[in-house]
Parts: structure tokens; C-alpha cells; sequence
């Protein structure tokens, strides 16, 4: 049997072994796929141990998703240039990094809009944060403003953009400063864990912001725990247009199975056993 995992800290309530256990079992595929937690400080024994193991693939999560490279052998070009992973294949005794949040995050967005020339506000500047603003530049977006607690991550991250598309207008606020900008924004992204589970309460973008969105506007949150976050909630209740952090999930999870096992996923069996894992741990609280 092969064996694939997840690594970050903490695992605890991610729905990922769920998603790949029943991809397995759908498509009568020999392995399973268990969670690891491992500290930041014991990222580097952790990746030998994984390889010990002999660990056919991973997933990265928080907060190792950027820390990981050094660990690795290869980048795939996309992972590369974002300069985050997410998912690790092992080949040859050799560990090749991939980003499939990228390709994950706009699928369900392009369901929804077309990207090309509107203007984003993406709140956070991590990993996840990286790998949105290289797609949505990648799509020709016309705008992105980003927004963050720590502005000298966010110019981080706006100086590492502009490299990559100079024809996008890429700005950097505080994230009091969002009140100033918030009627040009088409789409809103939160990239932050605020308001993931158990902190369901926290909205990283204040009720009266969201109310002087546009009527088109599109909120999505990267937070897929709970299903439905304060901050869409919120989104909802002005009639706006919002993609819960469960739809990247699943797409980012189908097109790491993919890479690992060269087969077409199962992304309706996926979903379902992610939402019911949600559902079920919700229940459990």
C-alpha cells in the first residue's frame, strides 16, 4: 500500500485524509492517506523521517508552506515563481514541490466572473496569499490591492508581483486602510485564517465595509472551516456574490491527487466526503 500525507501544524481538524481516502477507495487505488504534525522547528526532521517512510507524496499546510523549499530538490516552474508549496511528490528518491492552490483558487472563481481587468482586494500576504496574486495576474487582472496586517510582508510580496506582471497595478495597504479603497474592489479575498474554526466569530473585514461593495461584487474566503464563515455570512446578507473556502480546497486536493497518481480525480466524491467531515466535526464541538 502507498501512503501520502499531510504535514503542517496544527492538522487537527483539516478534512484532507477524508478527500483522499474516498478518492482512493472511489477508484479502487491500494493507499491511504494519514496527517502529520509537525512543529516549524521540526520541519527538517519531520521531511527525513517522511522520507524514511518512504512517503509517495504530501500536502503542505500552514505554516510550512514557504519554509518547505529548502527541504526539497526540485520546484515545478508554477511553485517556483510563486515561491510556495503545497503539494510534494516523491520520484526517484528525489522530492519535487509543486503549487496547486494557484490552479485550486481560480476554478471556481472563473465559474463565477470573468478576472480579466477588474480589481482585487487580497487581505493577507502568506503562502496562500502569494500563490492567489500570481493567478489572478496570470488571468490579467487590472488591479490588486493588498492588504495585511504587517506591511512589510505585503510589500514583500507586492515587490515579488510587480516582477512578475508589470502591466498590473499592485498596491499595498494597511489593513485599516481598506475603508479608502473598498468601492473600486470587484473581488475581496481573505487569504488569513481569521475566522476559521474555533474562532467563527472573527471577520477580518468590518460590516460596514462589506455594505459599500458593489451590488457585482464577489467576496471569497479561503477559510473552509466552517463551510459558511462569518465574513460570507455578512456577504449574504447584502445580497453579494460569495465562494466558500471549500471549493479551493477540493480543487487544490483534485490536482495534487492527480500529480501523485497520474489519474483523472474523483471531485465530486471528494467534496462530498470533505463536506461531511465538516459537517461532522460541527456536530462534535
Amino acid at each position: 500500500m502507498d501512503v501520502y500525507c499531510l504535514i503542517g501544524y496544527p492538522v487537527k481538524h483539516s478534512v484532507s485524509r477524508y478527500m483522499h481516502n474516498a478518492a482512493f477507495q472511489h477508484l479502487g487505488i491500494d493507499a491511504s492517506y494519514v496527517h502529520f504534525s509537525i512543529k516549524p522547528e521540526n520541519l527538517k526532521k519531520g521531511i527525513e523521517a517522511l522520507k524514511l517512510l518512504d512517503i509517495k507524496g504530501f500536502n503542505v499546510t500552514l505554516p510550512h508552506k514557504e519554509s518547505v523549499l529548502r527541504f526539497l530538490d526540485e520546484l515545478a516552474e508554477e511553485a517556483k515563481l510563486i515561491g510556495a508549496v503545497n503539494t510534494v511528490v516523491k520520484k526517484d528518491e528525489r522530492l519535487i514541490g509543486y503549487n496547486t492552490d494557484a490552479k485550486g483558487f481560480i476554478i471556481p472563481l472563473k465559474e463565477k466572473t470573468s478576472v480579466k481587468g477588474k480589481v482585487a482586494l487580497v487581505i493577507g500576504a502568506g503562502g496562500s496569499a502569494k500563490a492567489v496574486s500570481y493567478i489572478l495576474l496570470k488571468e490579467k487582472i487590472g488591479k490588486i490591492f493588498i492588504a495585511n496586517r504587517t506591511l512589510e510582508r505585503a510589500k514583500k510580496l507586492s515587490s515579488s508581483l510587480k516582477k512578475l506582471g508589470k502591466e498590473t497595478e499592485v498596491k499595498v495597504l494597511a489593513l485599516d486602510e481598506i475603508k479608502t479603497i473598498i468601492k473600486e474592489v470587484d473581488i475581496l479575498i481573505n487569504t488569513t485564517p481569521v475566522g476559521m474554526f474555533p474562532s467563527v466569530e472573527s471577520c477580518i473585514v468590518d460590516e460596514s465595509l462589506l455594505r459599500k461593495l458593489s451590488k457585482d461584487a464577489i467576496v471569497y474566503d479561503l477559510v473552509y472551516n466552517p463551510l459558511e464563515t462569518k465574513l460570507l455570512k455578512l456577504s449574504k446578507k447584502f445580497n453579494l456574490e460569495t465562494i466558500s473556502g471549500i471549493e479551493m480546497l477540493v480543487h487544490q486536493a483534485a490536482l495534487a491527487f492527480e500529480i501523485w497518481t497520474s489519474k483523472k480525480a474523483p471531485v465530486d466524491v471528494m467534496k462530498k466526503a470533505a463536506v461531511n467531515a465538516l459537517n461532522l466535526f460541527s456536530k462534535n464541538k
